[in-house]
Parts: C-alpha cells; structure tokens; sequence
C-alpha cells in the first residue's frame, strides 16, 4: 500500500499490487494479506483504500467478497503482451481509523 503523496489526499492509500502464487491461492494468503494492509493502513490514518484491477479478473470477486465497492471501468486501459486491450476496473473501501 502506497500512501498518497498529494496534500489533498493523505487520507487515501493505493493498493498497488496483490499477488499470491498459484500454487497458494485458495489457501486464505490474501485475505490475511489484506486484512493486514488494512490493519497496517488503520492505524497510518489512512481512512480510504483504492485499487484497480483488469475487468473481467477473478480478483474482482476477491476484491467485492472483502468489502471493496466497484466505482467504475475504463476501456482499453491495459494492454497484454500481444497487445490485446482490456479494460479496468476502479474499486475502494472505506476504513475505519485506529
């Protein structure tokens, strides 16, 4: 989680990546990952996450079953390696302040 640099924007973080390795996923990794982020950020005074993810993906059901709220898509954000397009997805959670 990145903490926004920007004077209007302390309050927020950027969950800028997520990853868990096949071979573990389904195991409970990323939960307990973002229960500790969000822990982590709670206690920074960070009141809002934000992310984004390729629509589409199954981290969206990720994302939604945690508690993150969808707030939008853009097309053609992204591009793989062949250069098909995809868009993405915006999503944010508020928190609660230790």
């Amino acid at each position: 989680m990145e903490p926004c640099q920007k004077q209007n924007g302390r309050h927020r973080g950027e969950i800028e990546k997520l990853l868990v390795h096949p071979a573990y996923q389904r195991q409970g990794i990323a939960q307990a990952l973002i229960q500790r982020l969000e822990a982590y950020a709670s206690q920074a005074g960070i009141s809002l996450l934000v992310l984004d993810t390729q629509s589409g993906d199954k981290s969206e059901r990720f994302y939604q079953a945690t508690g993150f709220t969808k707030s939008g898509q853009i097309p053609h954000f992204v591009s793989d390696e062949q250069g098909a397009l995809y868009a993405t997805s915006y999503y944010f959670k508020r928190l609660s302040i230790s």
